[in-house]
Formats: C-alpha cells, sequence, structure tokens
C-alpha cells in the first residue's frame, strides 16, 4: 500500500488525493482492508492524512513523510496527534540530494531505534540460516545438558540399538563431541534421520554442529541428535521406496477354458 501511494503521489507536493473505494478499486482490495492499511500506515507515521468520519466516498488528502520532492526537498508531517497532516519541506540542501537516503538507511540500520510513539525498541539481526536458527529454537525448548540425570545408554546399548547403516554415524558423533552414551530421544532422532537422510548428509551436519558451537564458546557436548535432525527437517536426501503392487491376474473372456 506504502508503495502504490509514493507512485501516485504528486512529484511536486508529495500527496496523494484520493478515497478508499478509488484505492481498493485500483488495489484489488476491499475498502475496510485500503482504510485499515492507511490507518495503519499513519499510526507508524509513513503518511498523514485528516481525520474523516462518515460516507467513504469523501476524499482524502494523503500526505506521504520524507517524500522526494522535484526540488531537491523533502516533506515532513506535522501535527500528526491531531489526524492532521501538514507538508512542510526539509532543510536539505537541493544539490546534494543523494546523500539522505544513505543517512537514513544508516539510521534505520542502528540497533537502537525509536518507534513513533516515544518508544525505543532494540532489534537485533541473526545472519545464520533458517535452518540453523530453527535448530537452536528447538534446542532452547529440549534438555541439552549433559549433566541432568536422565536414562542413557552406554556405547554398547546404543550401537545395539542404533540403526544398523548409521553405526558408522554414531561413532563419529561420539567422537566429534566427546560424548560416550546416547538418550532415549537421541535414539528417536536417529530413526527419524536414517528414514530421511544418508550417512553422509548426517555426518557432515554432525561436523557443521560441532564446528558452530565451538565458534560460540559453548560445550560441543551440547550437540544432540535430536539439533541435528531439527537442522536437516526442512528436507530430505533418501527418497521413499516405491511399494510394490503384485501383477494383475489376467482377464480371459467368457466361454474361454484355461489349460494349466
Amino acid at each position: 500500500m506504502f508503495s502504490w501511494l509514493c507512485t501516485k503521489a504528486s512529484p511536486h507536493a508529495g500527496v496523494v488525493r484520493t478515497s478508499w473505494p478509488t484505492l481498493a478499486e485500483q488495489t484489488s482490495l476491499s475498502p475496510n482492508h485500503v482504510e485499515k492499511l492507511c490507518r495503519s500506515l499513519r499510526t507508524k507515521g509513513y503518511v498523514g492524512y485528516p481525520d474523516h468520519r462518515g460516507k467513504r466516498r469523501v476524499l482524502v488528502e494523503v500526505v506521504i513523510d520524507k517524500f522526494p520532492l522535484a526540488d531537491g526537498t523533502y516533506t515532513a508531517l506535522g501535527s500528526r496527534a491531531r489526524g492532521r497532516a501538514a507538508e512542510v519541506p526539509a532543510e536539505v540542501p537541493a544539490e546534494v540530494p543523494a546523500k539522505v537516503p544513505a543517512e537514513l538507511g544508516a539510521k534505520t540500520s542502528d540497533k537502537s531505534r525509536t518507534s513513533p510513539s516515544g518508544r525505543s525498541r532494540s532489534r537485533k539481526r541473526s545472519r545464520s540460516s533458517l535452518r540453523v536458527r530453527s535448530a537452536d529454537a528447538a534446542a532452547d525448548t529440549a534438555s541439552t545438558d549433559p549433566s541432568k540425570p536422565e536414562a542413557r545408554l552406554d556405547r554398547a546399548e546404543a550401537l545395539v540399538a542404533a540403526p544398523r547403516a548409521l553405526r558408522e554415524t554414531v561413532e563419529l558423533y561420539w567422537l566429534k563431541t566427546g560424548r560416550d552414551e546416547l538418550t532415549p530421544d537421541d535414539l528417536s532422532a536417529l530413526r527419524e534421520l536414517d528414514q530421511t537422510h544418508t550417512p553422509a548428509v548426517i555426518q557432515k551436519a554432525i561436523t557443521g554442529s560441532v564446528e558452530r558451537f565451538t565458534r560460540r564458546g559453548e560445550d560441543p557436548r551440547g550437540v544432540t541428535f535430536r539439533y541435528v535432525w531439527d537442522s536437516l527437517r526442512r528436507f530430505a536426501t533418501r527418497k521413499a521406496s516405491a511399494a510394490t503392487t503384485p501383477p494383475a491376474r489376467p482377464v480371459y473372456p467368457p466361454g474361454l477354458t484355461r489349460l494349466s
């Protein structure tokens, strides 16, 4: 909606003279939805327009905040608390209009921001992938502390209970993490991994998880097979075996005697 208003705004004033039904016809939305979106933009300080109640066909002058004008200046909103918008050109030199967007982008990339209501908020951007963040979120809710008392299987019991194709993967897991046992939850995650991924993919995920924990300064013993499963659950590398159907019996025409 904001992009559409910027497209329709006047290049000399930064104002869109329209109505909610008109915007609804142009954007293929309902008038109620258009009014809700514009009201949200005004609350956040992106646009401004006078309050109007009653008929929806009334024309509304929507002023866009910080809209680049043709003369090199920018619009600014005033008296937003009373629902009125005033066009005030900002004090920006006309010969350097290209520097302002870069400064504004630098301000918005700051960790400490201030909302239109005056309350400060902090936002920390994560550079890790979606699969890693999903695994970290699941690890926060599960118990990964090896010091907590829990039913555990030693090496011999774990190798017997683990899938035959992943026994070497379990040995690699113990070598990388420094652990020497498995929990029932590890065995459950290991069976799920065996059904959806090949051993090579699982071993690569184990190595990456251990390196990730080491870079963070965390104990590699906190890497569990449930953590590895959460990091690989969004895709599969092992194709499901096709179900074999018995061959259909031949159908003979009526009156034909079959000789065996």
